[in-house]
């Protein structure tokens, strides 16, 4: 009897010990890999989002300089002043023609990338063409699409692709042409190589998951022609479906409201990390089945049979550590990649200043020449490009240092923030006065941090609430500190400004996110302040938020791991903070 009680307690102990094994090994399984494929998923799509946001960079400036183009050629004052006697019918289209053919000839030398200039009519009939062009009936609807679209404010606009009568794919720009009563006069089309468009398209990564770009631009019955580059230069290729096994990462090139579609297939896409998240998931049962097996042989009754031996389980701890160093050696792998991709938009936002430099320069110098010769008219467009100019270059530069925090990988040290903010504060100084602004600052704790990187957090946090202030008030900054749980500190930015809706608060931490209050209109930015302020702050294992409503301020709050030595000083912190309140 006794034996059989023996019996059924190790079978219990058996069963129960390899159900366990089971069930923390199913545990273990869950909580690793599945998060595990998650993030190695979500850090694969985002490289394709980082492409595609790259070359749309790209492919504004190619933009740009199209519709910058179109505006000169259109702009010029004499050969509009003919086009304006014709259609008054004091000019036949002889006469008009060989006036102007030299004139859009010039034009088009002048203009790198530019292979044909046509100027329309009214009712869109060619009047003058140099160079390739396209079929009259294309041109006819380009143009009243034009004047559907610009003539009230003379822009240009990006067209095409269009055929020309060769069959070449080309891009085209177009602006109305607007006299100074208002009245539309014509149109001209500027036709451009693929040369500049084409190393945006070029297709990009390896041959199993290699990127295809597509452009999408407004087609003259309304709907969107879609093209690509191919071994003949640009061709006409419509984006695949996502539905079909594809994965596309979508953007918006301004001017102009290009589409840039980056697409690749999926299972190309994620292949590799599958194969990582499966070789780990065939492991990680590998490892079970030996657990089951040796609790089988360990727990069996006892009847001289062999038991586990200490050289299996060292086996079993062996096997455990490869796992663990192969998921260690992709986390790395992945973590190289992201930053190869910093490096890569740091040098590319690097490498555009340069480009903008050279057409602030020159369009500088056209102003300061040919100040006796253009009209007001004229110094307007040249002033907006120049200032659109600058605004870019604002823009790079604030991704600039975008890019420069994620490329920070310096150990944390102990900073005073009473320090940082006295930095800040100098660095705003001439901000400060000019609006009467006042900081008032509670005590403020050391904390682990980039010195650098709070500076300049701290610095657009208060920028911010001066750019944003409420027209009938002088700004003020209240700027306090509070011991927050987990070895935190949190910190508040309060100001009294005009806020914001609150259900756009979240939206504000994004990049070129420029929200503000109904109040007053828009300040001069680049969009980037809080999103830098959002990165420092989660580079340094923080959280960020903002605490809002409009016309009520905005409190900016934010946290930031606690030195070490100020653990046990926090209470006399705290009494310091109170009667600082009082």
């Amino acid at each position: 009897m006794a034996g059989v009680l023996i019996e059924t307690v190790q079978r219990r102990i058996l069963w129960f010990s390899v159900l366990a094994v089971l069930f923390t090994g199913l545990i273990v399984a869950a909580v690793t890999i599945g998060p595990l494929g998650a993030t190695l998923r979500a850090a694969t799509a985002q490289r394709l989002e980082h492409v595609g946001a790259v070359k749309a960079l790209t492919a504004s400036q190619v933009a740009g300089h199209m519709t910058g183009v179109a505006m000169q050629v259109t702009s010029r004052t004499i050969i509009r002043r003919e086009l304006e006697a014709y259609n008054r019918g004091e000019r036949t289209a002889d006469e008009l023609r060989a006036f102007t053919i030299d004139k859009i000839a010039d034009a088009m030398t002048l203009a790198p990338g530019v292979v044909g200039i046509t100027r329309l009519g009214r009712d869109g009939t060619v009047l003058v063409s140099v160079g390739e062009v396209i079929e009259a009936s294309v041109l006819e609807r380009a143009a009243a699409d034009i004047a559907h679209r610009l003539a009230d404010d003379g822009a240009a606009t990006l067209l095409g692709p269009f055929a020309t009568t060769d069959g070449s794919l080309r891009l085209a720009a177009g602006a109305a042409i607007v006299s100074r009563s208002g009245g539309h006069e014509g149109t001209d089309v500027v036709l451009f190589a693929a040369d500049g468009i084409g190393p945006v398209l070029a297709p990009q990564g390896s041959e199993q998951a290699e990127v295809t770009t597509y452009l999408g631009a407004r087609a003259t019955d309304g709907g969107t022609a879609w093209f690509t580059v191919g071994k003949e230069g640009l061709v006409r290729g419509i984006p695949p479906d996502p539905d079909s096994g594809w994965s596309l990462a979508a953007q918006t090139v301004r001017p102009g409201d290009w589409t840039l579609i980056a697409a690749t297939p999926t299972d190309a896409l994620y292949r590799e990390v599958d194969s990582v998240i499966a070789v780990a998931a065939i492991a990680v049962a590998g490892l079970l089945a030996c657990g089951v097996l040796a609790l089988l042989v360990l727990l069996r009754p006892l009847a001289g049979h062999a038991l586990i031996t200490t050289r299996e389980l060292e086996e079993q701890v062996h096997e455990l550590q490869g796992l663990r160093h192969e998921l260690e050696e992709e986390r790395q792998r992945l973590q190289d990649s992201n930053g190869e991709l910093e490096q890569f938009a740091y040098a590319a936002s690097h490498d555009m200043r340069q480009p903008l430099r050279m057409v602030i320069s020159f369009l500088d110098l056209l102003r300061r020449r040919n100040a006796g010769v253009l009209d007001g008219e004229s110094q307007s467009y040249i002033q907006e490009a120049v200032d659109g100019a600058r605004r870019l270059n604002a823009m790079i530069e604030g991704l600039l240092e975008y890019s420069r925090v994620g490329r920070l990988e310096d150990a944390l040290t102990q900073v005073d923030l009473n320090g940082v903010l006295a930095r800040a504060e100098a660095n705003l100084g001439k901000m400060l006065d000019d609006s009467g602004a006042e900081v008032e600052q509670g005590p403020l704790p050391t904390v682990m941090g980039h010195d650098g990187q709070l500076v300049s957090l701290f610095q657009n946090l208060i920028e911010n609430a001066v750019k944003y202030r409420a027209a009938d008030r002088p700004p003020r900054i209240r700027i306090s500190a509070t011991v927050g749980a987990h070895g935190l500190w949190t910190i508040r930015v309060a100001d009294n400004g005009r806020g914001m809706d609150p259900t756009q608060a979240p939206r504000a931490l994004q990049l070129f996110q420029r929200l503000h209050g109904t109040g007053g209109s828009a300040p001069e930015g680049t969009g980037l302040g809080l999103a830098l302020c959002n990165k420092i702050v989660t580079r340094h294992g923080g959280t960020i938020t903002l605490e809002t409503a409009e016309d009520q301020g905005t409190t900016v709050v934010f946290t930031l791991p606690a030195a070490p030595q100020q653990t046990a000083a926090r209470p006399a912190v705290e009494r310091q903070r109170d009667l600082a309140a009082l």
